[in-house]
Order: structure tokens, then sequence, then C-alpha cells
């Protein structure tokens, strides 16, 4: 049997998951060898780029934008729409093809990746624009894919997916015939997506079977996808649970022509009826073979080193904590350590790189003290990252022993700084023990990312104060510091039991939604107010970012392979890095007045005739009635395709001069004899400032 299996967009680029290659050894080891894996992130990106469907999204941005900004007037609905737009039409330029494939390259090429500078002016800025740009509003952007129902047509012009879908996919499927297509959805994003693409499959190929699974769906129940027969529409089955047992039985009842009642953990449709078969344990993970990547380009994803998962548990030994949206596993397991150093040896073997990600929900000692027992004994290098709950047995020496070992990173999930909220989710955690493990952590060289959850249950203003405090107290210890909303999924403690906790159920959800809406009855009862108390500290969240996860791993490594008695921080010495380049010693311009500015033509001013702070206020609510032009010239920076600031009328008129013909003070002369009535010292002194700030900001050179 052939068996197709893909990985749906809009998720990573730039790394594999792990979820496939997993199921992919295990099908292999037990018989299955005809298996072909596409990762539609990465074949999405190929469309862009060889397809012209940037250039169109560009042309509507501009046609779209200049037809808002030469309005009379703007009402609210237009102004959100205004702050949406300006800055994707400063991004937008011709040919998208041509530059996008300049940056995939980029992204793979270690000197330029690793170039500081480069990175924040260059790469970052691109990529976050590329993504609004691909899901701007007329697009088959993923805020309007939510929007349908999953068995609605949808159609468009000029929409990404149905283009990408229909000219490569499923041609694709026609060449490859599969007897089996699965779709792995780890995400919620990848949902629907993945359901549209069902949709135009079953259409073109009616009798390939359509298999659903993943992690997402493993954190519905039963009932979620059994209420509704629209869900089997276009997916003939859905597999809950671990997916290894359940697939290779439904592959063996389908190569038999047998019956699905057999197959374990299957919702499928059948003669008009929804059936739910009985659900088995997955395998203890020491059971399962190692990930098999070979299913993957690894060489197109876009970083300049291979970084592989891996799983070492499966659950959570805690398993307790009340907001916790994973499924609440009966039986926790994790791989044997010896097992584990293995398998690491043979992947590296395998795949040429020492770089991992463990991607369990958290770490067991159990395991973790045989680990790095094994890699120092056996003298495995390798770097990586994992999550490890805060606990008593992370004492100084421990830390150190991890940082030894080749743990570069770790994930702890704090969530909140007061020790009563904390004891209300049953996090099982002391505030003082996390303190002391965050500072040990950076004390070894160990990169920490700290995630807070904003609006818990029952959370006032003194636990919102308290941490705070706790934040500002380990900043200078943290590298990436995390703030994400409370969501209440249906399987978590919090949803079984809403009064306990302070909050009240509103409504049931659907499969493509994780989180439930609720109100609180204890507590703060705003989420407005609780916003405002957040945002009164932005400061604190404002670090230094990256495109996603695994850039900020290899960073780290880059920047973190030293002595461990190095106390300096990772991400310090990063930002340090780039404050140079943009900071760096500004000349004393009064004493070279000979010197000619030159304007770069990597940025360049744009005037609107509206100004965005008004457009910003009007967008919030802030504003009243309509609103009318007031010209704003704005600097706007192609090295990071940001709108650097508004710029005065003589800034605007002093740029136009920077052409390299004329020096500092031939320029100040020009100023002092078209504007006579003005004091002279003060245009020298205006003149001199902005010199300095676009020489600062390498909008200029003095040539």
């Amino acid at each position: 049997m052939r068996i197709l299996l893909y990985i749906p967009t809009f998720i990573d680029v730039t790394a594999p998951l792990l979820g496939v290659p997993s199921l992919v050894a295990y099908l292999k080891e037990n018989g299955c060898s005809d298996i072909i894996v596409k990762d539609l992130n990465l074949e999405i990106l190929e469309y862009l780029v060889e397809s012209d469907y940037l250039d169109t999204q560009a042309k509507r941005v501009t046609r779209d934008f200049e037809g808002l900004n030469d309005l009379k007037e703007l009402t609210v609905e237009n102004c959100i729409e205004y702050e949406a737009l300006y800055p994707l039409y400063s991004f937008c330029q011709p040919n998208f093809q041509r530059k996008l494939e300049e940056y995939l390259y980029l992204l793979r090429d270690r000197d330029r990746f690793y170039d500081v500078p480069y990175y924040v002016l260059h790469i970052k800025g691109f990529f976050d624009n590329l993504f609004k740009l691909i899901n701007y509003k007329n697009s088959l952007g993923l805020d309007y894919l939510f929007a349908c129902q999953v068995n609605e047509e949808i159609t468009g012009d000029h929409e990404l997916f149905p283009q990408f879908y229909k000219s490569r996919i499923i041609p694709q499927v026609s060449e490859i015939q599969p007897d089996l297509i699965g779709f792995s959805v780890c995400y919620r994003d990848q949902f629907q997506p993945a359901v549209y693409l069902a949709k135009l499959l079953k259409e073109n190929f009616p009798a390939i079977p359509i298999v659903m699974g993943g992690t997402h769906l493993n954190v519905l129940k039963d009932k979620d996808l059994a209420t509704e027969k629209k869900y089997f529409t276009y997916i003939d089955a859905y597999l809950l649970g671990e997916g290894e047992i359940p697939f290779l039985a439904l592959v063996k009842e389908l190569e038999n022509k047998g019956n699905l009642s057999q197959a374990p953990n299957l919702i499928y449709l059948q003669e008009g009826s929804i059936k739910i078969n009985p659900a088995v344990e997955g395998l203890p993970v020491n059971q399962l073979p190692a990930p098999d990547f070979s299913c993957l380009p690894l060489q197109n994803y876009l970083a300049p080193e291979v970084v592989l998962s891996y799983r070492i548990t499966r659950g959570c030994y805690w398993n307790r904590c009340a907001f916790c949206v994973h499924f609440q596993t009966k039986h926790f397991s994790y791989r044997k350590a010896d097992r584990v150093v293995e398998d690491i040896k043979t992947l590296i073997q395998k795949y040429n790189t020492t770089f991992f990600y463990f991607v369990d929900d958290s770490l067991p000692k159990a395991f973790l003290d045989k680990f790095l027992e094994l890699l120092e004994q056996e003298k495995v290098n390798i770097r990586w990252v994992g999550n490890i709950r805060c606990e008593e047995f992370l004492t100084t020496e421990y830390i150190k022993k991890l940082a030894q070992s080749g743990c570069r990173e770790l994930y702890l999930g704090i969530e909140s700084g007061s020790q009563r909220i904390l004891d209300l989710i049953k996090k099982g955690i002391h505030i003082d023990t996390v303190e002391r493990i965050i500072h040990d952590c950076h004390r070894y060289s160990i990169a920490v990312k700290m995630n807070y959850i904003k609006g818990l249950p029952q959370e006032d203003k003194q636990d919102i104060e308290a941490t705070m405090n706790f934040i500002q107290r380990t900043a200078k210890n943290s590298d990436i510091i995390a703030l994400t909303p409370l969501g209440i999924g249906e399987n978590t403690n919090i949803a079984r039991d809403p009064g306990y906790f302070g909050v009240e159920i509103l409504d049931k959800k659907d499969p493509s939604r994780l989180f439930l809406n609720f109100r609180r009855t204890k507590g703060i009862l705003s989420f407005e107010e609780i916003d405002r108390l957040y945002d009164e500290h932005p400061f604190l969240f404002d670090r230094f970012t990256f495109f996603n996860r695994i850039h900020h791993f290899l960073y780290t490594l880059k920047f973190s392979d030293r002595d461990f008695q190095e106390l300096t921080p990772r991400m310090g010495l990063i930002t340090e890095t780039l404050e140079n380049y943009l900071l760096r010693d500004i000349p004393d311009l009064s004493l070279q007045l000979e010197k000619k500015p030159l304007f770069k033509n990597n940025h360049q001013p744009q005037v609107f005739n509206y100004n965005t702070g008004q457009i910003q206020e009007m967008s919030k609510g802030e504003g009243t009635g309509t609103l009318t032009p007031r010209q704003t010239i704005y600097l706007y920076s192609r090295l990071n395709f940001e709108i650097l600031a508004d710029i005065s009328p003589f800034t605007y008129q002093f740029l136009v001069l920077c052409t390299g013909q004329k020096s500092i003070k031939e320029i100040m002369d020009h100023f002092k004899n078209k504007y006579p009535a003005i004091d002279p010292q003060q245009l020298e002194i205006q003149a001199i400032n902005n010199i300095k700030y676009l020489y600062k900001y390498k909008v200029i050179d003095l040539v």
C-alpha cells in the first residue's frame, strides 16, 4: 500500500516537526515501506518563489492603500484598514519572487545568518511582513479561512491556497497515486487548511481514503467530532490519541479490505451514522523506534543548521496544572536513558547534526540523572534545548551538570509571580525556587525562556503586581519573556470545575478552535482591566526577538559556547552587538563641515496624506467622527522594512540635498539663504542634529 502523509500549512519552516517522522519510523519497522511525506510549509514557499502571487498581492496593497490615502476623510473603519496597510505599502516592491528566493538562501547561509545586525535589520523584518502580505484580507488568509464552514465552497480569483493546491498538489497526487492519504494536524492553524485540501482531494480522487490525526485533535474529546456529520464530508476518518497503533491497524484493515471497526481510536462515518471505535492506550515510548527524518528534505528548512526534534516522554509526570490543554494521559512513560543516547548517536551519524530539541512537556529527574551520566561517559557531544519544571532537584550543582551535558536553553513554565495563584492552579512550584533556578541558569550560560499567563483565574491587582515585580527581579537573567492570555480548553481542570476557579463557561467549541468562551466571576472581571495593568509594564516584554524558536536556539548556541563561569547573558551580548552597530560613536560634525552627506538608497522618505499617530488613535476608538488629511513625511528603511519615524519638513528638505555633491557647510549656507529670518546659529544646530540622527541610523554616509 502506498501511503501519502501531509504536514499542512502554516507552521514552522525552520525545522521538521516530529510527529510524521516518528510515525514513519514505526510503520517501516512494521512492514510499511512505500511511504511518501510532503511538508506543505516547504512546498508553499517554493510555490511563492515560482508563481506571481506575491507580486499580485503587492499590487493589491498598493492600489488599496493609495485609494484610502487619497480620500478626503477617513471613517473609523477606514482608519483600521489604513493602519493595517501602511506598513505593507512601504514593504511592497516589485519582483517579490526574486527577493524571496534571495532571502530563503540567506537563512541557510551561516555567515549571513549569524551576522546579528544583518539578521535583525534584514531577515526578521522581511519575513514578519511577508506573512502579513500573504494573509492580506483579499487572499485566503487564515482569519478568512477559519470563518468558513468546512463544507462550504471557498472561492476567489487570487487566493493562495486554491492556486497552490490546484496547480501543484492535485497534479502531485495524480503522479503519486497513493492508496491512503493522511494529515498530521499538530496545531490549530493547520486544521482548516488541511480540511480545505481534503475537500479538493476528495473532489478529484473520491476513491482514496483520507484520514486525519495529530496533536491538535488530541485536545478534543470524541464528542467534538461525533456531533456533526459535516466533519466527515471530506475526511473519511479521524484518529485520536497516539497514532502508531491505530494508523497501522487502519492500514492493515484497508490492505485486507477488512472491517474498520477493528481499528482502535477511529471515528468514521458508516451508513449515515458516526462510529466511535474503542480506544487503546499508546505504546510506551521506550518501545518506539528512533524517528526517521529521511522522509523530509532537511536541507530545505530555513536555518543554517539541522535541528532535530526528539521525544523522551509520553504524557507529563506532574499532570495536574489546572490550565493545561494537553489531554490527560492515563499512563506516563519515559524512554530509558541508554536507549536515548543510542538513538542520538545514530541520528548524529545519519543526519550530520549535533543539535537537538527535546519536545517533552517536562523532562523528569529520574531520566536526567542517568542521561547526564551516559553523555559524559560515552563522550557524546550535543547541544540541546528542552522543557523542565522548576523543582527543588535543580540545585546549583545540577544546573552546572546540565550545562556541561550540552544544555544551552530551557523553557520554564512559570505562569505567575504570585504564590497564591500558583497554588490555586496547582502548578506545584515555589516562586523562591524559581528565582534561584533562573539565576543559576544564567550563571552557567543556559538561556531561559519564561512563559507567563495573563488573566489566570481569580487574578487580582496584587497578583499582577507580584508577577510584574518577579519579572523585574529576574529580567537581567532572562532571555525570552513570553506573556500569553489565558485560554480554557474543554479538557482542562478549569473547564471541569469552573465555579471553583472563579469562571463561567459560556459555550462549547468547534474542532477548529482550541479554547472556550468564558467570563470571570472572581478576581478582576474585566479583560480590559487586566490588559491595562499588564500594559503598564511594556518594557519588561520588549526583548530581542527572532523569527522563531529554532533561530533563537541557534543564536544561543553561537553566543554562549564559552567558559561556564562567564556571567555575560547570551541575548545581552547579542543586543550589545546590535547597539554597537547602530549607536557607534558619531563623529564631531562641527569639525568636519567639509564632509558631503550622501543619502543611501536603502532608505527613502515617504509622504502620506494622513498622520499614522492619528490613525492609530482612531483605530483604538480614541477619536471621534472622521479624520481629515494631515500630510506627514516618514523615513522608511528598506533594511528592516519598517517606518523609522516621521520627519520634519526641514529634515525632508535636508535629505533632498544629501546627494554627495554638497558639503555640510554648503547645505547649511543654503538654508541660511532660504530662511534669512531664522537665527543662523539655530539653523546650524538643527542641521547638525539632523545629520547626527540620519548618520546614526545609517540613512546617510559622509563622503
